[in-house]
């Protein structure tokens, strides 16, 4: 009755009977929201939700563009109200959905009348802040479940939409808002919650298998299915710039070292740049298996260890391979020599440390000319920050190129005294 009394407003020009019914379509939405609330109960929310839509798609019709404007702010405003009780009351989670779902046909309707893109704009900046990053936990994320992922579904329909009508900006700015997701899942989570998603609109039909107060309409359908693949590659791309934009200012990489970084972080298991630039067990690991290391790469993961602080500078590290000693650690050496039964010892201060050797330069004229008549070595050291002393052996590789003394490294580090 509110719906048909508001298009006879509408078709006779009477706006201050128009803006009566809008009051009173808040106002009913006000009383169902409270009951709503309190007895987690969505029907009439459902219901309403539906014919304060056709309202709207009426005043659409009929290009009252101020009163449809006020309309999606409404909608807005108690969208994000009915979310937060969510919480409290499961069942409001589906009727953010379901206002998310009107504003989305009334976006279509207008942009099919040709309305200026501005309102369209604005419009469009309405639904988007009808939405938070959605809920989960472990055990629903491995059995592909998420618990208010409704209105995401409905913004990236809307993004296929827009994209099959060409309309890039407006597809820009849906991504850009979803990214927000990925500074709150993670990488490796935002990815899967992307899939997720894409594939719920990929093998959603138009009707639902149960019929409602509203019938069998599956409100989460696209017609743009098609348009899946390259939106969510889109969405990838913008992801990997976000990410090594945030991930180059927090460490001060160059580009050499950020995309030797990214390289690093696809060759982990869940393909996460926080899993290499924050854990060193894994970026231990994944140097052993890069290929192609050039003088160019050689100095990024030089300077990469520096950085991310996975070294013996870094007071929380506890040792466990060679190639984390930093530059400027001093080391005692001791190598046999053969035909003297003792052990002779030197120090040595590290100059450069590779994936491949330690260079060190040793404290004298004779200790170099020592080191090189040394068939094993046994090297300790303690770091500067730390309160422990290290050891390692290793075999002496000979002086290089830059006349530095060379050692083996050792993926084997023992700690023989804690100070």
């Amino acid at each position: 009755e509110m719906e048909t009394l508001g298009l006879t407003a509408i078709e006779e020009d009477n706006t201050e009977l128009v803006d009566i019914i809008i009051i009173r379509f808040n106002t009913l939405l006000r009383f169902a929201i409270k009951h709503g609330v309190r007895n987690n109960e969505p029907r009439n929310l459902y219901n309403l939700g539906f014919y304060y839509g056709n309202f709207i798609k009426h005043l659409v019709e009929h290009k009252k563009i101020d009163h449809v404007k006020r309309c999606f702010m409404y909608l807005r405003i108690y969208g994000v109200e009915i979310f937060k009780h969510g919480s409290n009351s499961p069942a409001m989670y589906f009727i953010v959905d379901v206002i998310a779902t009107e504003m989305k046909k009334v976006l279509e309707q207008i942009y099919h009348d040709g309305w200026d893109v501005e309102i369209q704009n604005g419009m469009l900046g309405e639904m988007l802040q009808v939405d938070s990053p959605p809920d989960f936990n472990k055990e629903d994320m491995a059995r592909g479940v998420l618990i208010n992922n409704g209105v995401r579904v409905l913004q990236f329909g809307l993004a296929l939409f827009y994209q099959r009508e060409g309309m890039n900006d407006f597809v820009e700015r849906i991504a850009k808002d979803v990214l927000d997701d990925l500074e709150v899942l993670g990488e490796a989570t935002f990815s899967q919650v992307i899939e997720m998603t894409s594939n719920r609109l990929l093998f959603s039909g138009p009707t639902f298998w149960e019929d409602t107060d509203r019938g069998n309409l599956n409100i989460y359908y696209t017609s743009d299915q098609d348009q899946i693949d390259s939106f969510k590659q889109r969405l990838y791309e913008f992801a990997q710039t976000q990410l090594k934009k945030t991930t180059t200012e927090k460490y001060k990489l160059t580009h050499a070292e950020m995309e030797l970084l990214w390289e690093m972080s696809r060759m982990t298991k869940i393909k996460e740049v926080e899993q290499i630039s924050t854990n060193v067990a894994n970026f231990e690991l994944i140097l052993g298996e890069l290929q192609h290391i050039d003088e160019v790469r050689l100095g990024a993961l030089v300077c990469l260890r520096e950085k991310l602080k996975f070294n013996s500078e870094n007071p929380k590290l506890i040792i466990t391979t060679s190639r984390q000693v930093a530059v400027g650690t001093l080391l005692k050496i001791k190598g046999n020599i053969s035909g003297k039964k003792k052990p002779q010892e030197i120090e040595a201060t590290v100059q450069l440390n590779t994936p491949n050797f330690i260079f060190v330069k040793t404290s004298t004229a004779a200790d170099s000319k020592m080191f090189d008549n040394f068939s094993s070595l046994a090297v300790s050291f303690r770091p500067l920050r730390q309160k422990m002393v290290y050891q390692f052996e290793a075999d002496p590789q000979g002086a290089g190129a830059n006349g530095l003394q060379r050692i083996e490294h050792a993926d084997t580090v023992k700690i023989i005294e804690e100070l």
